[in-house]
């Protein structure tokens, strides 16, 4: 059933698709977070680096303690940014129902930002407290096999995606069929020709270029209208 979704997305850009199978609102926070400050949204590894590295040369014993302690309210004061615009989310297994549950009002584009808190333990350490802050509004795509109960909260994953219902006939089938013997039966190269695979880094640098035109456009949108989260996208038939 994600067949179709993993051809397409191989010709986007690797770093702009998260392939996510059962995805936990921890795993999200851990795999794909970094650590910011929760007032400016930046990043705090630049100053812990520059702490860690003061604490290594200084023989100091009170500058050391001290410096210490600046590291333990940095990391303690710290959220953790899962920055996800530009970004798409290809569920290539039935999402994890929290984690889904924490997106939808990026996905619904109720708001550019959204919080939760999870309690976290590292090791054999004590239960700590995360601040996780999801930003932007990624492209999300995800399969439902028909049967799939908890009713209700498909009613709400519909209202926020565009569902389409594929339907598999003789025509469709004789296709895979084709498709599979030029595959297996001709050599290498010429399967290529005649399924059209060639075209394929033509296609990735088409796309790319686009999708670095549309940033472009984006940008330049942001900058005059002073809003860092405005969208260059409108209703036409206004």
């Amino acid at each position: 059933k994600t067949y179709p979704l993993v051809e397409v997305a191989r010709l986007f850009p690797r770093g702009d698709v998260w392939y996510l199978a059962g995805l936990s609102p921890t795993a999200l926070a851990h795999d794909y977070g970094i650590l910011v400050d929760p007032d400016t949204l930046q990043p705090i590894e630049p100053q812990l680096e520059y702490l860690r590295d003061s604490l290594k040369e200084s023989r100091d014993e009170r500058f050391k303690r001290d410096t210490r302690q600046k590291i333990r309210e940095l990391l303690a004061r710290a959220a953790t940014l899962v920055a996800l615009e530009n970004k798409i989310l290809l569920f290539l297994d039935r999402p994890h129902p929290e984690t889904l549950r924490k997106l939808y009002p990026i996905l619904s584009h109720d708001v550019y930002e959204a919080s939760y808190r999870f309690t976290d333990r590292k090791a054999k350490g004590p239960l700590k407290t995360v601040h996780v802050i999801l930003r932007g509004w990624p492209a999300a795509v995800f399969v439902r096999t028909k049967g799939e109960s908890e009713a209700d909260r498909w009613s709400q994953t519909v209202s926020r995606f565009t569902t389409v219902s594929p339907r598999m006939d003789t025509r469709k089938y004789r296709e895979a069929i084709r498709l599979k013997a030029t595959v297996k039966g001709l050599p290498g190269h010429v399967a290529v020709e005649r399924l059209g695979l060639h075209m394929e880094e033509w296609a990735r640098q088409a796309l790319r270029l686009v999708r670095d035109r549309l940033l472009d456009i984006r940008e330049r949108v942001r900058e005059r209208s002073g809003n860092p989260k405005a969208s260059m996208f409108w209703i036409p038939f206004y």
